[in-house]
């Protein structure tokens, strides 16, 4: 184990091991060349009832699936997730009005329907559909499938004008 560096499932045996032999943290510490901390948290995270409950035992596969746990979980959560009603908005609004994405944008701001920090840029929905963006089973090519179809016949999807589109100078 390096310092700094995450414990991989092979530290977390070498502390299942030392620890049932009933080392010291500050002794596993020293074998795998991390803080003792270090070692008190992963017991603590990796603990647990044995034998109806009545025996703690660390267990290092499970310490190791409760550390892949909170690293799923952990980080900044995409805008996509966090401006779903913007999104929903775009989505109306193409689907229905044949908007291209930088008049659903140009007139959600131009009109306050929603705040500059509510929205996601032109260039966040174009680098969206251009990595055929994934999440929680939601593909965004459900809300603008049209565009998908059309970027798949371009280079970038930044080159992608609506000419057919109604833009916010229409208006």
């Amino acid at each position: 184990h390096q310092k700094g560096k995450h414990l991989k499932l092979n530290d977390r045996t070498t502390i299942q091991e030392l620890h049932s032999k009933g080392y010291s943290n500050r002794a596993i510490a020293r074998e795998l060349n991390c803080s003792p901390s270090t070692v008190g948290y992963e017991l603590k995270r990796g603990t647990v009832s044995v034998y109806t409950g009545n025996v703690k035992r660390y267990k290092a596969v499970e310490g190791q699936s409760t550390y892949e746990l909170h690293r799923s979980e952990c980080g900044r959560k995409s805008l996509f997730l966090r401006r779903h009603k913007f999104i929903d908005y775009v989505s109306h609004c193409f689907h229905n009005h044949g908007w291209s994405l930088d008049a659903c944008v140009g007139y959600a701001l131009a009109k306050g329907i929603f705040q500059k920090d509510q929205v996601v840029s032109t260039k966040t929905l174009y680098m969206l559909i251009s990595q055929d963006f994934t999440t929680q089973a939601i593909r965004l090519t459900d809300f603008l499938p049209a565009v998908f179809l059309l970027c798949m016949t371009f280079q970038k999807c930044e080159d992608l004008c609506f000419s057919s589109g109604t833009f916010i100078n229409s208006f």
